[in-house]
This record gives structure tokens, C-alpha cells and sequence, in this order.
């Protein structure tokens, strides 16, 4: 496109005489591309990556990974294990491969276990870090959202400005309004939180809990979308709980479940094995996506 043509305005399709109707349509002569051709002189960077298992790294920075499994089966278990290896530099064959000048900090984010329940799951991380229970560690960050309130209606929040939109949706899919209106503030609470902490790696424990409709396409896409500008913009790892279907252990619930899986970078999921022997538990961490090198079992 010459000089001239770059400052046609996308209303100027309908004058396009060597379109199609149907490329008329859609707007889109005269868009300003410009800011997003790669340039001569870019250079490939290898990722920063966050954490390595027998050597083989996964999970970038400025980029969200996705992990899943049945209920009961050892996901939040896994969260904590990761958080420890960040934050302690090591746990086991979990290894934490940041460079040495970027922070080492976590976010936590729980959306469905009780107070003391998510109790449970910091000392488990302080046991495993070898930290004194009391002690005041401001690396680790942990927000519970489960009993988030229904707010009044002069606060109630919007996304995009097309909260009363979203909301007679819901409406119509038999969602109750006042969980819809919730799941809307569990996000903005979890924004507010990422921009204050500034974490290093974020985890999301229940991504179904901040969503008004896991089955809803264009609000998962938007929502995902999100996560990953988050990802970028602060240049955070930023880890997605979604369940399994029931009885399936190759795909994540809902729309939601979908779009996460084609847009992270990791997928890991959970399996817990009990000996009908012994009793003895296993849990199983396998990696079902990789857009780096395979990590092994």
C-alpha cells in the first residue's frame, strides 16, 4: 500500500472496486497495521524459563500455563510445590531457573477452599520451604476469594461496559445473578492483587470461580485474552486451574477449558494412584502440552 492509501479510514471499503462483497463487509481497508510487521533487525530471545523438572525447562515468563486433573487429585498439592521450588530455588527434581536479578515472588490465588483450608495449604509450602509458621515472608502472597460478597448495585462491576449485556445472558442460561455479578469481582480482586504485588509467578486456583459462564465461548475468550495480556504486560508466570471432566482425563471442562488448552504454553495434569495393597498414594504430574522440550513424568 502506498503513502496515500494508508490514510483511507475502513468506512472507504465500499469504494474498494477489486473486493468482494463479502471482504467489504468486514471494515477493514485502511486499518493501520503498521505497528505490528517484524522488522529486519528483531532477534529471537530465548525465553526466561521458570522452573525445570530433571533439567528440562518449562513455564516462560509473560506467558500462562495451564494446570488440570480430576478433584482429589493432587492440583493444589502440585501448586504448592511449585510455589516452593520459586520461592526456595528447589524441590526435589524441581528446580527454579531464573535468573539471579529477577525477583523471586508468589502470588496465590484460591477461589473455593475454605480459611482454613487454604491455612492448610500455606503451612504445607512453609513445611516444605522450612519456614517458621508465624514468621513474615513478603515474597509469598495468598488471597482467598471463596466469600467474596454480592456488592450493592451502585458498585456493581463492569467488563468492557457490557455488564447489563452479560448479565441478561446469564440470565437466560438459568446462571443466578448473584454469582454472576460475584465471578465479575473475583477478577477485578485478582487484577487488583497482581498489580500490587507484581508477582513473579501468579497462580489462579479455579478458573471456573471467576467467570460467569465456563460454557459461554465469547466470554472465555475474553477472559483468557486477559490472562494472557496479564502474562505480558507484567511479565508474570501465570498459572491456570481448570478441573477435568468428570471421567476424562484428556480434557478440561467448558469453552473455557478449550481456549485454555490451544493458548498456553504447558499443560500439566494430575493423577492420584492408591495401592489397594498397601495403601500407599501416588500422584502422577504429566505434561500434555509443551510448546518447549517434553518434560518427563
Amino acid at each position: 500500500m502506498n503513502e496515500e492509501s494508508n490514510n483511507l479510514q475502513p468506512q472507504d471499503a465500499a469504494t474498494l472496486p477489486e473486493a468482494p462483497e463479502l471482504l467489504r463487509q468486514d471494515d477493514w481497508f485502511g486499518t493501520d497495521i503498521s505497528g505490528y510487521w517484524l522488522r529486519d533487525d528483531d532477534k529471537y530471545e530465548q525465553p526466561v524459563w521458570t522452573l525445570s523438572w530433571c533439567g528440562v525447562p518449562f513455564a516462560p515468563l509473560g506467558n500462562i500455563h495451564a494446570l488440570t486433573g480430576q478433584s482429589g487429585h493432587g492440583k493444589t498439592m502440585t501448586f504448592s510445590q511449585i510455589i516452593t521450588a520459586i520461592l526456595g530455588g528447589q524441590f526435589g527434581n524441581l528446580k527454579c531457573v531464573l535468573p539471579d536479578d529477577v525477583p523471586r515472588t508468589a502470588l496465590y490465588i484460591d477461589t473455593e477452599m475454605s480459611k482454613n483450608d487454604t491455612l492448610r495449604v500455606r503451612e504445607r509450602i512453609y513445611r516444605m520451604l522450612g519456614w517458621r509458621w508465624g514468621e513474615h515472608h513478603p515474597e509469598l502472597k495468598i488471597q482467598r476469594l471463596r466469600d467474596v460478597q454480592m456488592i450493592k448495585a451502585a458498585q456493581q462491576p463492569t467488563m468492557n461496559g457490557q455488564s447489563p449485556q452479560r448479565e441478561e445472558k446469564a440470565a437466560k442460561t438459568g446462571l443466578p445473578l448473584q454469582e454472576v455479578r460475584i465471578a465479575v469481582m473475583r477478577w477485578k480482586m485478582i487484577l487488583q492483587a497482581i498489580w500490587e504485588i507484581r508477582p513473579t509467578v501468579a497462580v489462579i486456583d479455579g478458573m471456573i470461580d471467576i467467570i460467569r459462564d465456563y460454557n459461554d465461548i465469547e466470554e472465555c475468550q475474553e477472559l483468557i485474552t486477559k490472562c494472557m495480556q496479564v502474562s505480558s504486560y507484567y511479565n508474570c508466570s501465570v498459572w491456570c486451574l481448570v478441573h477435568q471432566n468428570p471421567g476424562r482425563t484428556d480434557k478440561m471442562v467448558g469453552s473455557i477449558g478449550s481456549i485454555l488448552e490451544r493458548k498456553v504454553t504447558d499443560v500439566l495434569a494430575t493423577v492420584k494412584e492408591k495401592n489397594k495393597d498397601t495403601g500407599a498414594v501416588t500422584f502422577t504430574v504429566t505434561q500434555l502440552k509443551a510448546r518447549g522440550a517434553d518434560v518427563p513424568d
